[in-house]
């Protein structure tokens, strides 16, 4: 019983780990919409030094969101979380 208890508690941990990981990169998403959608106005009103350094920022943004990883990502027992 206490087994199951066990992984019964380790599956409830991941789902909140999950979870806290969809937030953390909708949130960054959002983030990179906003400032795309920026980035767009900038272009559509001639403001090509704008836009330039969007570009830069919007780049940062998605690779510091790793949006390759975390949820596709197998963790150390092989289950994908």
């Amino acid at each position: 019983m206490e087994a199951l208890d066990h992984l019964k508690e380790a599956n409830a941990d991941l789902a909140k780990q999950a979870a806290e990981e969809v937030l953390n990169k909708t949130a960054e998403l959002t983030q990179a919409q906003t400032l795309a959608t920026a980035m767009q106005e900038a272009a559509e009103s001639g403001m090509s030094r704008t836009r330039d350094a969007g570009r830069a920022t919007l780049a940062g943004m998605i690779k510091a969101a790793k949006l390759e990883e975390g949820l596709l990502t197998a963790n150390p027992a092989g289950a994908v979380v």
